[in-house]
């Protein structure tokens, strides 16, 4: 049996609407509340990871910079060498994480003790040369163009930035360029501990190998007569002539007739002194 309803009242338009805009506006005000809460939670997070990623990168992947200002510095690296920095010397350290080799930039000088690692070369940069190691001892001395390593322990590679190839240094052997660039001189003298040897040393020398590439003779006469302590005179017109060679362990006599021959010159003897003439 079905019950009569009777006086129920249907709401009008315009109370309909009003009706449906209040749920409206409480619907969208829900939206958003709740847009708001996700991005705040979102910022909270993203400031987070900020965070961690600025603090990793500060102690993991930022270049560190040291530099020697009033003495000598020791500076212990993370993979367990050791750099004692000298006055005046700057060394900048990238990251060794994520690398396959350990790399620095050295500006002066510095003595180096690697640790050593098979698969992580450690590569010191200079102005003109860069220095390959796996383990070794070694220190570099540098000003302006001049640049000299002396090798202690274990075994080094150094080339001129501008050139692919490496010269190979083994233990008591010291790598001078006597300040010029289209010149390499690689010493061998008796075996000296680090803490007796010093920049000047050149007194000690066994044997030398020379190596010249397109070097004014003026310049290769100077070096040769820095090395064995003589005296040399040529021709001033011969000053700006280039020369190329290798010479190794060669006596000095043999190697003034090398160059007296390359520029057609007579080779004289006069006790130490030689001279160079037409």
């Amino acid at each position: 049996m079905t019950k009569k309803i009777e006086n129920i009242k249907l709401p009008n338009q315009d109370e309909t609407d009003k009706m449906w805009n209040n749920i409206s506006s409480r619907i969208e005000k829900n939206k958003k509340y709740s847009i708001k809460i996700r991005s705040s939670i979102a910022a909270v997070i993203l400031l987070f990871l900020s965070l961690g990623f600025l603090l990793g990168y500060n102690e993991f992947l930022k270049p560190r910079t040291y530099q020697a200002v009033a003495g000598k510095t020791i500076i212990n690296l993370r993979d367990g060498s050791q750099v004692q920095l000298l006055k005046g010397g700057k060394l900048v350290v990238n990251s060794f994480y994520f690398s396959k080799e350990r790399k620095v930039y050295l500006d002066g000088d510095a003595l180096f003790k690697i640790s050593k690692s098979k698969d992580h070369p450690f590569v010191v940069a200079t102005k003109n040369y860069e220095t390959k190691v796996l383990g070794t001892v070694f220190t570099i001395f540098q000003n302006n163009d001049n640049f000299k390593l002396h090798l202690f322990e274990g075994k080094v590679a150094v080339k001129k930035n501008s050139d692919p190839n490496y010269y190979y240094l083994a233990p008591a052997e010291t790598m001078n360029n006597f300040g010029n660039m289209d010149a390499i001189t690689i010493l061998k003298s008796k075996k000296i501990a680090v803490n007796q040897y010093k920049r000047e040393d050149n007194n000690s020398m066994l044997t030398a190998d020379l190596f010249f590439s397109e070097c004014k003779v003026k310049n290769a006469l100077s070096i040769i007569e820095n090395i064995y302590g003589i005296k040399i005179e040529y021709p001033a017109e011969y000053a700006n002539e280039t020369f190329s060679g290798d010479l190794k362990n060669e006596s000095v006599e043999t190697i003034l007739k090398s160059l007296a021959f390359y520029l057609n010159l007579n080779l004289i003897k006069n006790g130490q002194n030689f001279k160079l003439e037409k």
